[in-house]
C-alpha cells in the first residue's frame, strides 16, 4: 500500500512540475540563448531533484529564473576554464539573488558529468550534495554549460525565501 502511495505522489508531483514548477525551455539570457542540450540538462535536473524530493516526503522546489542566471554564469564560467570546478565566488551569487530576493538559507550544488542523469546520481550518492537536496528550500534554479571536451557542468542553487 505504502509503495502504491508513493508511486501515485509521485505522479501528482509531476503534474505539478509539469504545470506549475516546470523550469524554462527556451528563450534567451543576458548572455545570449542557451543551446537547447543545456536547457534539456538543465529541465532533467531540475525534474529529478524534485521527484527524488517527493519519495522522501519534501515539498517541490519551484523554479526561479533569477537564481538560474547566478547559475548559469557559474556553469559557463567553469565550461570556459574561467573559473576552477566547484564553489567559487558562490557568495557573489548569492549576494546578486539577495538583491532581488529576500532569503534566510541558500546552497549549492557543482558536479560535472556526461550528462544530466550521470550528474544527478552522483549527486543523490555524496552526503553533502544529497543533504542539499533535502534541506528546506522553496526556490531553485540550475544552470548548464558543456566544455570543448564535451563535460557538462551543472551549477543548482537552492534557497529560502522569507
Amino acid at each position: 500500500m505504502r509503495v502504491l502511495f508513493l508511486v501515485f505522489s509521485l505522479a501528482v508531483s509531476l503534474a505539478c512540475i509539469g504545470g506549475v514548477a516546470q523550469a524554462p525551455r527556451g528563450g534567451s539570457s543576458a548572455r545570449g540563448a542557451e543551446p537547447s542540450s543545456s536547457l534539456e540538462a538543465e529541465q532533467e535536473l531540475f525534474d529529478r531533484v524534485n521527484a527524488y524530493r517527493v519519495t522522501k516526503g519534501l515539498t517541490i522546489l519551484h523554479w526561479s529564473d533569477l537564481i538560474a542566471e547566478q547559475a548559469r554564469g557559474h556553469s559557463r564560467d567553469m565550461a570556459s576554464g574561467a573559473a576552477p570546478r566547484g564553489h567559487a565566488g558562490f557568495e557573489a551569487r548569492v549576494a546578486e539573488i539577495r538583491k532581488h530576493i529576500p532569503i534566510s538559507a541558500w546552497a549549492e550544488n557543482v558536479v560535472g558529468e556526461r550528462n544530466a542523469d550521470e550528474a544527478f546520481g552522483r549527486l543523490v550518492e555524496s552526503r553533502s550534495h544529497r543533504r542539499n537536496l533535502e534541506r528546506d528550500f522553496d526556490l531553485t534554479g540550475v544552470g548548464a554549460a558543456t566544455d570543448s571536451q564535451g563535460l557538462l557542468y551543472l551549477t543548482q542553487i537552492f534557497v529560502k525565501s522569507k
